[in-house]
């Protein structure tokens, strides 16, 4: 096994060294990041980097080779406390989209190795996850796959973990994810559970009795939305609050599925209660700055929250108009956000949906189940679950092929 590391602490690199029993020669350190990128190639099995070597761009950048260099490498960024908090946050989210396993700051040298060791060579514990675990959706625009992105999601958090997991359509104008599961007529949706919500008696047994079971993944519940256009504003920010309460007791992860309409109590009341925000918009200029400038940047505020607390999850990539389209970076500069994946376009989605197949169409290998288990991993990872991580294989020469498409990268970095 080739492991390089970019560090700069001997006694650590020494305590792994140890700790595992492997030869000294099979690990190279790199003292600046200029050595390990031009060093560094396919044949290396670990990298084991901190992130006291990047500024945020560097490292957006340094992944974006690492992973056309060779898929097959295992990353670990060590975080630290260096940068200021949003600043941390960033490099964390973008790390993760980056498909880096994380190593929070604050732990001793002998947790490091452990965890480490764990994850390269065997099951490590999992962590204690965070009080929040409400994961809200929210498009800039209707139409560009928020509900295809947040079922998937959740279908992908549920599969990577044994942990209970609930979708929650919240789209309260226009919900159709009982039709996209082959669903006609659900005999229970969100307004069965109207009376409840009046009175602010709703269980977690009488929630669960209005999930609609998903057969081939016991761990996932699905909650219908409101069927009912006219009756979307007769939901109160109470009722949308009870529901989200019980739902966070009843559920070790809610996923909650909002619009592109922020005039609603659904909407409103799950961007105040969750713990975890994700914007939905597209590489379209009129989605990612038109849209979210429009209501998101003036509402939020109002509300108490910073536009800057969503994360950035970026749909239909590499569409028929790719070529018109605006690249992450320019995206993450136009809305302040940052990065947590991406969903590239599925051609046969449409059709899929029309037959009643949204299951099948996100968990047979293609380009939309792999994005969205990223997505999935990148989020429990945030929660501090373990999760299996799947990578997309590329040969040797389609990674030579995309590295010659971009021959002028420069890197930023700090010494």
């Amino acid at each position: 096994m080739n492991i390089s590391c970019l560090l700069n602490d001997e006694l650590l690199v020494e305590g792994f060294i140890k700790s595992n029993k492997l030869r000294r020669d099979s690990i190279v350190v790199y003292g600046t990041l200029e050595l390990l990128v031009g060093n560094i190639d396919q044949h290396t099995d670990v990298l084991i980097a901190s992130d006291k070597y990047f500024t945020y761009e560097g490292l957006c950048e340094f992944t974006e080779l690492i992973n056309c260099l060779s898929t097959q490498t295992k990353k670990f960024l060590l975080l630290s406390n260096r940068h200021d908090p949003e600043l941390n946050a960033a490099i964390l989210k973008e790390s993760l989209a980056g498909g880096w396993t994380i190593v929070r700051p604050g732990h001793s040298n002998v947790s490091i190795i452990d965890q480490l060791s764990g994850h390269i060579f065997g099951e490590r514990d999992s962590h204690n996850k965070p009080i929040n675990h409400t994961i809200q959706f929210i498009g800039s625009t209707p139409n560009i796959g928020t509900t295809i992105a947040a079922f998937g999601t959740a279908a992908h958090m549920a599969m990577n973990t044994e942990r209970s997991v609930a979708y929650m359509c919240l789209n309260l104008k226009s919900s159709k994810i009982h039709r996209y599961l082959g669903v006609d007529e659900p005999q229970q949706t969100l307004e069965s559970m109207r009376i409840e919500l009046k009175s602010m008696s709703l269980s977690s047994e009488r929630l669960r009795q209005n999930a609609w079971k998903v057969r081939e993944q016991p761990n996932l519940d699905v909650i219908f939305g409101n069927l009912f256009r006219e009756q979307a504003e007769f939901y109160t920010l109470n009722d949308i609050d009870c529901l989200l309460q019980v739902a966070a007791k009843t559920y070790d992860y809610c996923i909650v599925d909002t619009n592109a309409y922020w005039d609603n109590a659904a909407t409103i009341a799950a961007m105040m209660g969750a713990g975890t925000r994700l914007m939905v918009t597209t590489s379209q200029l009129g989605h990612f700055q038109e849209d979210v400038n429009r209501w998101l940047q003036p509402l939020a505020p109002v509300f108490g929250i910073s536009p800057k607390s969503f994360d950035l999850l970026i749909t239909q990539k590499g569409g028929s108009n790719a070529t018109n389209s605006y690249s992450s970076r320019e995206i993450r500069r136009e809305t302040g956000m940052h990065r947590i994946g991406e969903i590239h376009k599925f051609k046969e989605m449409d059709s899929l949906l029309n037959q009643g197949k949204l299951w099948e169409a996100i968990t047979r290998p293609s380009s939309l189940s792999r994005d969205l288990s990223q997505l999935a991993s990148s989020l429990l990872s945030l929660f501090g679950e373990v999760n299996k991580q799947h990578t997309i294989r590329k040969t040797w020469l389609q990674a030579m092929r995309g590295m010659l498409k971009s021959p002028n990268r420069r890197f930023s970095y700090d010494r």
